[in-house]
C-alpha cells in the first residue's frame, strides 16, 4: 500500500512539474516591410496545440520544454516552419512571412488549352462527399471573438450639417477617437463543442465575456463552420435569402471560371492556388481564391469575398476565410480557424467588423458522449461562464487581445460598473413618459416601482366610419408586476360615437404568468365585459385606420359593424414545446347598425356609401348568442437553450398544425346560437435554395350543426377591396369582403406563395442590379362546383434601399364562379417581418 502511495506521489509530482515548466512563447508575425500580419495561425507540428494571432500580429503560444516545429500560415503568404529548443519559462521568436507572389511562378496556359484547375476541381468535387462522410464525431474547443467598429461618422444627416459640438457628443457617447474610430461590440467566448454525424450537435458555453455588458450571452450556438463544399453555402443570416453557390458546387463550371495561379510544396504537399471568377455578375457568387491540396483534393484554405454583384443584402462586402490543417494521423483535414469581414455603410456611418473563430483540442472520430443528444437540449451554459475572472481569460484565449480591445474592455467595464452602482444607490426604477408625441401616439405613462398607470395613444382612439362618424375615445389602463414573470393589467375603453351619439365601453382585466425559468411557456386569463361595436367579420379584414382614410379620401366603407353588449372570459396556455390552446367562452346581446353619416373629402362620391348590412348576407337580426370555442395549435421539432437562468425554446422547422372548434349553445340566458364547426389548418415554409423559398397555408372546416347561426358565425373569407394588400397567406387580394360569406358543410383554404428570391430577376440585364424579387401566389377557396374563388399574383419585393427594402407590388388575377373573365388588380404591401408588423 506504501509503494502504491509513494507512486502515487511520484506522478502528481511529475505533472506539476511539467505544467511549472511549460514554457511561454511568444512574438510578432510581420511581412518584409515589418507590417504586422493579423490573424495568421501557428500550429505545432505534429499536435493538435496552436493559436493565432491578433490583429497586431502579435502571438502567444504555451509550449512544453523540448524541441517544436511551429507551422505559421496566412493566406497569401508563403508558410513558415520553425524548428526550435524551448527550455526557458518565456522565450521570444518574431516570424516573418513571406508574400506568395516573391516567391511562387505564375502558371502559363497555351492558347486554346483548358486551363488546369478545371481538371483540379473536377477532382475536388467527385471526392468532396468522401470527405464529408470521412468525420464521423468530433469535440473541439472552439474561441470566438468578435468586433464590430464604427470607421467613420458622416459630416451631414439627411442633408443636415452636424455641427461639431453634436460630432464631439457622439464621439464621446461611442467611445470613438478623434478620427471617429472604435470599437462598438466586443465579445469573446469559449464553447466546447460536440458533433455526431450526421446532424447531432451539442454547445456547453464555458464562458463570455462582453465589453460593458456583464450580463452579455453571446451565442448560444457557436457560428456553424461554413461547409463551403455544399452546394449551396450560408454564410450569415439576413444577407442572402437563396444563400451563395460554393465553389465546389457540382455544376460549379456552370458558374464559375477557374484560372490556376501557382502550385507549390508545402512540407511534402503539392498545393495548387487557384483564382475563383464568377462568369455572371449578380448571381450569388463568390470570388476570391482556393488552395488544393493534390492527392487529397481537399482545400486547404480558402479566402472569398461577396459583394453587391453577388446580390447580398445588408452589407457592402463580407470577405470569408477558412484555414484547414491535417490531422496528426495524417488521414483527415480538419478546420483550424474560420473568419468573416463585414463591412457595411448607412447613412453615412460606415461599420467594419472581424469575427474570428479558433478550434482546438480536437478530437476525431472518437466514442462522445450519447446522453449529450438524448435531450431535446442543444446548447447549455457553465454556471460559471458569465462570472470567468482575467485570470482564466489570459489563460484560455488562444489569440491575445490587441492594445485598442484591452482599452475598450477597460473603458466600457469601468463605466458598467459606475452605472450599475448608481442603479443599487437609486433603488427600484421609476421613470414617466409624460411629453406632447407620447400622449398623441406611443402612450403616455408613469412607472414607478411595480406599478404602471398609463394612457394609450389618443391618435389610436380616434377615427371615422359611417356608422358612427366620427369616433373618440380614451383608454386608460393600470399595470402590476407583484414579482417577476406576473402581471395584472386592467383596461378601460371608452369610446363616443358623434354621428349616432352612442357611448361604447369595454373593461378588461387581465391576468399573465411567464415562466421565468423558460421561454414560451406561460398562462393568461382575460374577463372583459361592456358595449361595444365588432367587425361582422370576427377576423378584422379591414383595419380602422385604414377603413378610415378610404372612408374619407375614397368614399368607401367597407367595413361593416354590429354592436353588442358582451361578456367574455378568456384563457390561453403555452407550454413551451411548440404545442398551445386558448379557450373562449363569450356571451353576446347582437343588435344591428345603421349608417348615420354620409360624409367624404371625395364630394364625387357622396351619398354612394353601401348599407351598413351588406347586401350579400341576410338582414342582421338581434339575437342572443353563446358560444364556446376551444383551439389547439402545435408545432413539432422545438429544441432547447439552456441559459444560466432561463431555459430558451428553439423553434422546429416542422408545419404548424392547428385545431379550432366552436360551439353555438342555445338556451343559455335566451342563446339562438346553436351551430357546431370545426377548422384545421398547416402551415409552413420550406426552402428550394437556389430556386426561392415556398411558403403554404391550407385549412379545411364546415358546420356539422347549423341549425341557428348568426352573422357574425358564418364562414367568412378575408377578402380586400382596397389597394393595400391583405395579410399574404391568409387573405383574398381582390375578393369582395362578404361576397361568399355562407354556412356550408365543408369549405377548403389554400394560400402559397413563391418568392423567388432573386432567382430569374438576375438575367435580366440592368434590372438585375436593382436586386428586386419576383414573388408569385395564389389563393383558392372552395365549397362546391357552383362555389368557388381564385387568384393569382405575380409581383416583385425586396424594393427599397439597404435595410428597408420592404416594398411589394402585385399584379393580381381573381377568377370567379360564374364570371367569363377575371377581375384584375394592383396590390401594394411590405414584404417580410413589416407585414407582420402591418
Amino acid at each position: 500500500m506504501m509503494k502504491c502511495k509513494t507512486l502515487l506521489l511520484l506522478c502528481c509530482s511529475l505533472l506539476c512539474c511539467q505544467v511549472i515548466w511549460a514554457v511561454t512563447l511568444k512574438g510578432k508575425i510581420t511581412d518584409p516591410k515589418g507590417e504586422a500580419i493579423p490573424f495568421a495561425t501557428l500550429q505545432v507540428s505534429g499536435t493538435s496545440n496552436g493559436t493565432a494571432a491578433n490583429e497586431d500580429g502579435y502571438y502567444v503560444l504555451q509550449l512544453p520544454e523540448g524541441k517544436a516545429t511551429l507551422v505559421v500560415r496566412m493566406i497569401g503568404y508563403k508558410p513558415a516552419y520553425k524548428t526550435l529548443m524551448v527550455s526557458n519559462s518565456t522565450e521570444t521568436l518574431d516570424i516573418v512571412l513571406e508574400e506568395e507572389s516573391k516567391e511562387l511562378t505564375e502558371v502559363t496556359v497555351k492558347a486554346n488549352a483548358e486551363d488546369p484547375a478545371y481538371a483540379i476541381m473536377r477532382q475536388v468535387i467527385a471526392q468532396k462527399s468522401k470527405h464529408s462522410k470521412a468525420i464521423k464525431t468530433l469535440e473541439a474547443d472552439v474561441y470566438l471573438k468578435g468586433k464590430l467598429l464604427m470607421r467613420d461618422i458622416p459630416k451631414s444627416f439627411f442633408g443636415v450639417k452636424i455641427e461639431e459640438k453634436d460630432a464631439a457628443d457622439m464621439q464621446k457617447d461611442l467611445m470613438l477617437d478623434s478620427n471617429n474610430r472604435g470599437i462598438l461590440y466586443l465579445l469573446e467566448q469559449m464553447t466546447h463543442y460536440t458533433y455526431k454525424a450526421p446532424k447531432s450537435t451539442y454547445n456547453e458555453v464555458k464562458a463570455i465575456k462582453t465589453s460593458g455588458d456583464p450580463k452579455g450571452l453571446g451565442f448560444a450556438q457557436m457560428p456553424a463552420i461554413v461547409n463551403i463544399y455544399e452546394n449551396n453555402v450560408s454564410l450569415l443570416s439576413g444577407i442572402g435569402s437563396r444563400g451563395f453557390i460554393s465553389p465546389a458546387h457540382n455544376n460549379a463550371f456552370f458558374y464559375y471560371r477557374f484560372r490556376l495561379l501557382q502550385s507549390y510544396m508545402d512540407n511534402g504537399l503539392m498545393i495548387h492556388k487557384i483564382a475563383v471568377i464568377p462568369k455572371r455578375e449578380y448571381e450569388p457568387l463568390f470570388r476570391g481564391t482556393v488552395y488544393v491540396v493534390e492527392g487529397d483534393w481537399v482545400f486547404q484554405q480558402v479566402q472569398l469575398s461577396l459583394d453587391k454583384r453577388a446580390q447580398m443584402e445588408m452589407l457592402d462586402t463580407l470577405v470569408f476565410e477558412q484555414q484547414y490543417r491535417k490531422t496528426e494521423d495524417s488521414k483527415l483535414w480538419v478546420i483550424q480557424q474560420q473568419i468573416m469581414y463585414p463591412h457595411m455603410s448607412l447613412l453615412g456611418f460606415k461599420f467594419s467588423g472581424d469575427f474570428v473563430t479558433n478550434y482546438g483540442n480536437m478530437v476525431i472520430n472518437k466514442p462522445v458522449n450519447e446522453k449529450l443528444f438524448s435531450s431535446k437540449i442543444i446548447s447549455t451554459y457553465d454556471p460559471e461562464s458569465l462570472s470567468r475572472d482575467s485570470s482564466y481569460w489570459e489563460q484560455q484565449r488562444p489569440i491575445s487581445l490587441s492594445t485598442e480591445e484591452q482599452t475598450n474592455y477597460h473603458k466600457k467595464d469601468s463605466a458598467a460598473q459606475i452605472m450599475q452602482k448608481m442603479r443599487d444607490s437609486l433603488g427600484p426604477p421609476s421613470s414617466r413618459r409624460l411629453d406632447f408625441i407620447s400622449f398623441l401616439t406611443t402612450g403616455a405613462y408613469i412607472r414607478k416601482g411595480h406599478h404602471e398607470f398609463g394612457l394609450s395613444g389618443l391618435l389610436n382612439q380616434v377615427g371615422y366610419n359611417t356608422v358612427e362618424g366620427l369616433y373618440t375615445g380614451l383608454e386608460p389602463y393600470w399595470q402590476y408586476n407583484p414579482h417577476k414573470g406576473d402581471m395584472v393589467k386592467l383596461i378601460a375603453n371608452n369610446r363616443y360615437g358623434w354621428a349616432n351619439q352612442q357611448y361604447q365601453y369595454m373593461y378588461t382585466a387581465q391576468y399573465a404568468h411567464e415562466d421565468t425559468t423558460r421561454t414560451d411557456k406561460g398562462w393568461k386569463v382575460q374577463l372583459s365585459g361592456g358595449r361595444y361595436v365588432f367587425q361582422i367579420n370576427p377576423d378584422n379584414p379591414i383595419s380602422a385606420p385604414w377603413n378610415t382614410s378610404v372612408s374619407l379620401f375614397y368614399g368607401a366603407n367597407y367595413m361593416k359593424l354590429y354592436q353588442a353588449s358582451i361578456g367574455r372570459l378568456n384563457f390561453e396556455n403555452r407550454w413551451g414545446n411548440g404545442l398551445s390552446l386558448s379557450a373562449d367562452l363569450r356571451y353576446e346581446d347582437r343588435s344591428p347598425m345603421e349608417n348615420h353619416t354620409d360624409y367624404t373629402f371625395y364630394q364625387k362620391r357622396r351619398g354612394e356609401f353601401t348599407p351598413n348590412n351588406p347586401p350579400e348576407l341576410p338582414a342582421f337580426e338581434a339575437h342572443k348568442a353563446a358560444i364556446a370555442t376551444i383551439s389547439l395549435n402545435y408545432q413539432p421539432g422545438w429544441k432547447y437553450i439552456q441559459y444560466p437562468q432561463q431555459k430558451a425554446a428553439v423553434k422546429g422547422n416542422a408545419p404548424l398544425f392547428g385545431l379550432s372548434y366552436s360551439k353555438g349553445i342555445a338556451g343559455i340566458m335566451g342563446s339562438r346560437s346553436d351551430f357546431d364547426r370545426w377548422t384545421v389548418s398547416v402551415k409552413d415554409e420550406f426552402s428550394m435554395k437556389l430556386l426561392g423559398n415556398i411558403r403554404y397555408n391550407v385549412l379545411a372546416g364546415g358546420f356539422l350543426n347549423k341549425r341557428y347561426v348568426g352573422n357574425p358565425d358564418m364562414y367568412h373569407i378575408m377578402g380586400n377591396q382596397t389597394i393595400l394588400s391583405g395579410q399574404y397567406l391568409n387573405s383574398f387580394q381582390l375578393a369582395p369582403y362578404y361576397r361568399f360569406s355562407s354556412i356550408p358543410s365543408l369549405y377548403t383554404e389554400m394560400h402559397a406563395e413563391w418568392h423567388f428570391n432573386g432567382w430569374l430577376t438576375n438575367k435580366v440585364p440592368l434590372f438585375k442590379r436593382l436586386n428586386w424579387h419576383l414573388v408569385a401566389a395564389g389563393n383558392l377557396m372552395y365549397i362546391n362546383q357552383n362555389q368557388y374563388y381564385g387568384e393569382y399574383s405575380v409581383g416583385l419585393e425586396n424594393i427599397g434601399f439597404k435595410f428597408m427594402k420592404v416594398l411589394r407590388v402585385d399584379l393580381v388575377a381573381g377568377y370567379e364562379q360564374g364570371k367569363a373573365r377575371p377581375n384584375y388588380g394592383l396590390r401594394l404591401g411590405l414584404s417580410g417581418i413589416f407585414s407582420t408588423l402591418k
